[in-house]
């Protein structure tokens, strides 16, 4: 699970509105990530499905794949999948984007990046970061403000949050219990778990209270699972049956 901003690294550093950042691509047709960072959430999957004439369901099937821990197998994000040329986005057509204006929120926003802190078990804190030292070429300054409104990254960051707390919380289960008993998650669970999460849509709520509809709800399957196999792991490596809120701690 990456809940470290991408900018605490040496090349990424946190921008605020005011900023300006340089965008290497300016129209919407033109690719401009590997699959594998075109992160998608409920926001994304009805928006994208709705523009391909597709159920949600459909579209995830067909579309989207999960990313998993590479210990825990918990699941750390979902993103677009690859036509298995080089990682190339499924949308990809010789180096254009097949869905324009209605792609993930996460290409739209390129080159910034939009990173989930979580601050407590019901509270995070949304920040985006930009790659230093991009050379300016003949792309075109942006200011940061700008382009979160023309991405819509901010009139989704509800959704992008609860999607991200999901995977947050689920994840803390698994990797404490990975710790412990050298056990993956099972990944069919996890799957099934996951594609409710983002294409469950109850038309008489609104987008976010769908997203926090669909996180309790997915938090209360995988607790279902990873808390009987949390106590047997506090039990075999601390001797222990209780104390279980100490240990995530």
């Amino acid at each position: 699970m990456n809940t470290n901003m991408k900018n605490q690294g040496s090349t990424y550093r946190e921008v605020t509105a005011e900023d300006t950042v340089i965008v290497e691509r300016a129209e919407n047709s033109v690719c401009c990530c590997k699959a594998i960072d075109a992160e998608v959430t409920l926001a994304d999957i009805q928006r994208i499905s709705r523009h391909l004439n597709l159920s949600a369901k459909k579209f995830y099937d067909k579309f989207c794949q999960p990313i998993y821990d590479e210990k825990s197998k918990a699941v750390t994000a979902v993103t677009l999948g690859t036509t298995g040329k080089m990682g190339a986005c499924v949308f990809c057509r010789e180096g254009k984007c097949t869905l324009g204006d209605v792609k993930p929120t996460s290409c739209l926003l390129h080159p910034l990046v939009r990173e989930f802190i979580p601050i407590s078990d019901c509270a995070w804190r949304v920040v985006y970061a930009n790659e230093k030292g991009v050379p300016a070429n003949n792309g075109k300054p942006y200011l940061v403000g700008d382009l979160l409104e023309k991405s819509g990254a901010l009139s989704s960051e509800i959704v992008f949050g609860h999607t991200r707390l999901a995977y947050y919380e689920a994840a803390k289960h698994y990797k404490v219990i990975y710790a412990m008993t050298h056990k993956p998650a099972q990944n069919d669970f996890l799957a099934d778990a996951v594609r409710h999460l983002l294409t469950d849509f109850d038309d008489n709520l609104s987008l976010e209270e769908n997203a926090e509809k669909n996180r309790n709800r997915y938090r209360q399957k995988v607790w279902r699972v990873s808390e009987p196999l949390l106590h047997k792991a506090a039990l075999k490596h601390f001797g222990i049956s209780g104390g279980i809120e100490v240990i995530m701690r």
